[in-house]
């Protein structure tokens, strides 16, 4: 398989590589077959044509689902990213705010105390 192993455990994405596998295998199952000049060399060449396209049906099937889901997952990850980044900006921001509140205040005291 070609799931990386954090995708392996997720149901969802399970559950969606066996829809894609299915879809594939129908897909497969229903393609016409070549013709052949004996019945005997028909049916060798038609299972052994079945079975390499039956393979790389379901390796395509996986990659085209693998990399759906990790264009998804990679956004995902890229806007959570982002807004625990901005996040972290905004408390910076608010944490200098109270600090330049707070010296503000020291200020105003030590001019109205140099005042008197």
């Amino acid at each position: 398989s070609v799931s990386p192993p954090h995708l392996q455990n997720d149901p969802r994405f399970r559950a969606l590589l066996a829809q894609t596998i299915q879809t594939a295998l129908l897909r497969e199952r229903t393609r016409p077959s070549p013709p052949c000049d004996t019945l005997s060399s028909c049916r060798r060449a038609l299972s052994l044509e079945r079975r390499r396209s039956l393979s790389l049906a379901l390796r395509l099937a996986e990659y085209e689902l693998l990399a759906r889901y990790a264009s998804c997952s990679l956004h995902n990850d890229m806007e959570a990213d982002e807004e625990a980044r901005m996040n972290r900006i905004r408390r910076w921001v608010g944490r200098k705010e109270r600090e330049m509140a707070e010296e503000k205040g020291r200020v105003v005291m030590e001019l109205e105390r140099e005042e008197k």
